[in-house]
């Protein structure tokens, strides 16, 4: 996209992005003196972008558990995130957590999860 140019600092907000969840982007920035003289301006060094874990989405209504059953077959859980996007939940034995919680790999991949989804 084209942005017009005064001499001094400036700030550009590049909306529409498609950035992926812990990859690695690098975004570039090119300027040169007019629209019709865009062959002998200078490009920046490549900034090297990554969306961090955690960072895609959020709750805005904390998880709870509102049901177990009975028979301890199932567990109701309820939330709310800030956006559209995917959710995995497990439920594990708090005797086989290490270092007190899980990471969200382990949620993720819940290989030592009783129920999960």
């Amino acid at each position: 996209a084209e942005f017009a140019l005064v001499p001094g600092p400036q700030e550009l907000l590049l909306a529409g992005c498609s950035l992926t969840h812990e990859e690695l982007f690098a975004a570039y920035v090119y300027v040169a003196r007019g629209a019709s003289n865009a062959t002998d301006g200078s490009l920046s060094a490549p900034l090297m972008l990554r969306v961090e874990p955690g960072r895609s989405n959020a709750f805005v209504e904390v998880p709870a558990a509102e049901h177990v059953s009975i028979s301890g077959k199932s567990v109701n859980i309820t939330f709310a995130a800030a956006a559209a996007g995917k959710a995995w939940a497990a439920v594990v034995e708090t005797d086989s957590l290490a270092g007190g919680e899980l990471d969200r790999l382990q949620v993720v991949f819940p290989v030592a999860a009783v129920c999960s989804v």
